[in-house]
C-alpha cells in the first residue's frame, strides 16, 4: 500500500523523480508493469481485509482476482469460494491458482454485475469445472 500512496500523493516528486515509473525503476529496480501489479494487488487486499485471517499472502495469489478489478463484490465472492472449496480448508493459497482459469471464463459477470449470490454460484461452478479437468 505504500507504493500506492507514493503514486497517488505524488511523493515521488518530493524525492526528485518526474514520474512514478522513473521512481520505481531507479529507486526499486522495478518495471512499470510490476509496480502497477503491486498497486492493484494492494487494492484487492484492501477489499478482502475485512474477511479475517484467511487472506492471500502476496501479489501472485491476488493476481487472479484482478480480473474483477471493477467489481469488489466479485473479488470477495471469488475468494470466499476459494476458501470454501480448498481441500480440508487448507491450501487455499495454492487452490487460488484455479481462479486464473475460472475468472477468464466469467468475463460476462463483469458486464452483468449480478448480485453476489448469483455470481458466487457461477464462480463455484467454474471452480468445480476447473477441478474436474485437473487444473487445480
Amino acid at each position: 500500500m505504500a507504493l500506492r500512496t507514493v503514486r497517488d500523493a505524488g511523493l515521488y516528486r518530493d524525492v526528485g523523480y518526474k514520474t512514478f515509473e522513473a521512481y520505481c525503476a531507479e529507486r526499486w529496480d522495478m518495471s512499470r508493469p510490476s509496480a502497477y501489479r503491486l498497486v492493484d494487488a494492494a487494492n484487492v487486499r484492501e477489499v478482502l481485509s475485512p474477511m479475517g485471517d484467511k487472506l492471500p499472502e502476496n501479489e501472485r495469489q491476488l493476481r487472479p482476482l484482478l480480473i474483477f478489478r471493477d467489481a469488489p463484490e466479485l473479488q470477495i465472492a471469488a475468494w470466499l469460494e476459494v476458501i470454501e472449496t480448498a481441500p480440508d480448508g487448507s491450501g487455499a493459497m495454492e487452490h487460488a491458482r484455479g481462479l486464473q482459469h475460472v475468472t477468464s471464463a466469467h468475463g460476462a459477470l463483469l458486464q452483468s454485475r449480478r448480485p453476489v449470490n448469483q455470481s458466487r454460484r457461477s464462480i463455484r461452478l467454474g471452480i468445480r469445472a476447473v477441478t474436474i479437468v485437473g487444473h487445480e
